[in-house]
């Protein structure tokens, strides 16, 4: 695996307003397509509701923060749907392991596609959260729709599924999170087979 250090630095604002220094952050650039940008900076679809690219590593100290939620704006049926959609990813992350146990591909895959157009809804409140919680639940997504695409799903086995469930059931809560988690779940993601969550290598310094 390529150095993970040397790729961002001080890329976000935590939910606290400190800086964070994960070389896993997105960056939001507004509305449109959603991508990661590539070696020849253009960017590839991931998401069509939001424009993202993951920093290179800024050594300037006066690079701007990113947003962080505003915490205080939240609607209440934002909140709730939030809770709703958050139990029904638990559940297909469940549902991907059981039916894997029980050597049920097609169920399986099923549970696979509930589980991907379930982060589709979370990723819609995602003003809710901080930028880590935002990024780990697009390099989710990322690495699900593309195991989807590929037809890989059927071939999980207990390490892919049981890493999608550790990623939902234990990052995707709408806990406190930090630059430290957003590099644990990149490097589970990567353990577990789905390499191809990351764009481009780092750059070795």
């Amino acid at each position: 695996m390529a150095n993970i250090q040397s790729m961002t630095d001080d890329a976000s604002a935590s939910t606290d307003g400190a800086r964070s220094s994960s070389p896993y952050l997105l960056e939001l650039l507004g509305s449109g397509t959603s991508g990661f940008a590539n070696e020849t900076g253009s960017i590839s679809t991931v998401d069509p509701r939001t424009e993202t690219r993951i920093l290179k590593r800024s050594r300037d100290p006066a690079a701007p923060a990113q947003p962080k939620a505003n915490m205080g704006s939240i609607r209440p049926e934002d909140r709730d749907a939030f809770g709703r959609y958050f139990k029904q990813a638990v559940a297909a992350a469940d549902n991907i392991v059981s039916k894997n146990e029980a050597d049920d591909v097609v169920g399986k895959v099923n549970a696979a596609s509930d589980l991907s157009h379930t982060l589709d809804d979370l990723w819609r409140l995602r003003q809710m959260h901080a930028i880590e919680w935002q990024s780990i639940l697009n390099f989710l997504q990322t690495a699900l729709r593309r195991s989807l695409s590929a037809g890989d799903v059927e071939l999980f086995g207990i390490e892919q599924c049981d890493a999608l469930r550790r990623v939902v059931s234990g990052y995707l809560s709408g806990r406190s999170l930090d630059s430290h988690d957003t590099d644990e779940v990149m490097e589970l993601l990567e353990r577990t087979g789905f390499e191809s969550v990351i764009p481009f290598p780092a750059n070795e310094e």
